[in-house]
């Protein structure tokens, strides 16, 4: 498959999942904005641009521009997505302005998760990944050889005695 296919298609995925989420412009606009986001990372130049970044700078702007998406998802249409930006970047953050972007974006203690969550990238970035045999550290992914896997559990099935027949009247 050519590369301009894929970064089509990936496009039309994201596209896709905003349309599946609602049929709202401001859905499909947050599919979008994660289409171009990812299609930039899969590029050369966001490849380069990226990768020269030391790690405690990539991760959080990573998440903060996922969390400038989400603001798409969750306004009603642009004037209120541009009011939370500019409540969220301190630019229009009038007292009245800047209570309705609390209220809205992070109801019943989200603000919470949000400082746990924020720290935890921040840990992540600083520290890095967890040494080798430590108790934090995932377990790496095994490939699943499908064939085999369904061969054993072909097997496993007709090996298995058949089920009791129900008792009759």
């Amino acid at each position: 498959m050519a590369f301009s296919s894929l970064l089509f298609l990936t496009l039309l995925v994201f596209v896709l999942s905003g349309i599946w989420h609602g049929a709202n412009r401001m859905f499909v606009l947050w599919g979008l904005y994660h289409g171009l986001l990812d299609l930039f990372e899969r590029t050369s130049i966001g490849k380069r641009s990226l990768g020269s970044l030391p790690r405690w700078l990539a991760i959080p702007l990573t998440f903060a521009l996922v969390v400038v998406g989400w603001v798409f998802f969750r306004a009603k249409d642009m004037s209120q997505a541009f009011v939370f930006l500019e409540a969220m970047s301190g630019l229009g953050a009038s007292p009245a302005v800047a209570k309705l972007a609390t209220a809205q974006l992070l109801p019943h203690r989200s603000l919470f998760f949000l400082g746990v969550g924020l720290a935890l990238v921040a840990v992540r970035a600083v520290f890095g990944r967890p040494r080798e045999g430590s108790p934090w550290q995932r377990p790496p992914y095994l490939p699943v050889d499908g064939e085999r896997f369904f061969a054993e559990l072909e097997r496993e099935i007709d090996s298995s005695p058949p089920a009791p027949s129900p008792p009759a009247n």
